[in-house]
């Protein structure tokens, strides 16, 4: 398959799918949303400015970036079921890995939990004072090594981010099967993705000037999008809400 054919098909499907949905996928997002901000506050209450409380602040950090992956793995198996046309998808989809395969879901995030440790690690290091950085250039290294973080991270996905999808499609492969098949299908499918992510920037500019939600409808349609390239890489239809449950009224329930 091309991998730089037209995608202006799979915005259309998302868009169409989304139709009657918004209801319930704007919920789902602003529920995760919300546990983010939540436990971001947790993480930040007891510091109080020691080394020993930076460290255990940072350490908080990181197991909470991998215990999302149990929240990513159930907006994902909801964003699948929208991307479907399934009539059964509900918010309570986002809880999904606190039941089933929770524990895989935070092994497939692993990946991601330690690219994001490698490169924070010279800005813990810079705080801690055991690598120099004259206070007039510490913004300027803060700015470099966030930059490197979202590209790392970005790259990282572009190999394994189609593994929360196959978690939800294949829950009984390993996670090690899991990794292994999201690296298969992302092979010469790097450069579409690339591009598909690159699409949405435009909308992401004009959901900020919408403020909040702005934003939320990008992120609806964002997820829907990325789920409906996951059902092209693996050969499946797309799901068309004229061919749903409920014909010439979206994909709604």
């Amino acid at each position: 398959m091309n991998e730089y054919k037209p995608i202006r098909p799979l915005k259309e499907a998302a868009r169409a799918q989304l139709i009657g949905r918004y209801g319930i996928a704007i919920p789902a997002i602003l529920m995760i949303a919300a546990i983010q901000f939540i436990t971001m506050l947790l993480s930040d209450s007891g510091s109080t400015g020691s080394v020993g409380s930076y460290l255990l602040k940072y350490a908080i950090s990181l197991i909470i970036d991998l215990l999302m992956g149990i929240l990513i793995f159930g907006k994902s198996l909801f964003f699948l079921k929208i991307a479907r046309c399934q009539t059964d998808a509900t918010v309570k989809d986002v809880f999904f890995g606190f039941k089933n395969n929770g524990d895989k879901a935070v092994l497939v995030q692993l990946p991601f939990t330690i690219v994001s440790f490698l490169c924070s690690l010279p800005m813990v290091l810079i705080n801690l004072g055991i690598i120099p950085c004259p206070t007039a250039k510490y913004f300027h290294a803060v700015l470099i090594f966030l930059g490197i973080q979202i590209v790392a991270l970005f790259v990282a996905r572009l190999f394994l981010g189609l593994s929360f999808y196959i978690l939800a499609d294949r829950p009984n492969l390993s996670v090690p099967e899991i990794l292994s098949e999201s690296i298969r299908l992302m092979t010469n499918k790097k450069g579409r993705l690339f591009l598909i992510c690159l699409s949405v920037v435009p909308f992401m500019i004009l959901g900020a000037l919408g403020l909040i939600f702005g934003l939320l409808w990008v992120e609806a349609f964002y997820q829907t999008l990325l789920a409906d390239f996951y059902l092209e890489t693996v050969g499946e239809t797309l799901g068309d809400p004229v061919k749903s449950q409920n014909p010439g009224d979206g994909c709604s329930t």
